[in-house]
């Protein structure tokens, strides 16, 4: 697998990650700022490393049906 790919699939998974958090309704002012910052740094990575937008949605809909060993698999893949 090309570290691109897997560099995208790991972006994908933190970007699911900080959107769940931010749905959480006792999180600070301050730490959804924080949140919010790094879910557009992933963003802007996205585009600027020339990565396939379609590609990196399909990686943050694939990501949360995964079990543990899916993920082991899916992310070496």
């Amino acid at each position: 697998m090309s570290v691109e790919k897997n560099e995208l699939k790991k972006m994908a998974k933190d970007l699911v990650w900080i959107q769940d958090k931010l749905k959480e309704d006792t999180l600070y002012e301050w730490d959804r700022d924080e949140l919010v910052k790094q879910a557009d740094k992933i963003r802007m990575d996205v585009v600027l490393k020339g990565y396939s937008v379609d590609l990196f949605v399909r990686y943050m809909e694939e990501y949360p049906m995964l079990s543990v060993d899916e993920y082991m698999k899916w992310i070496k893949e």
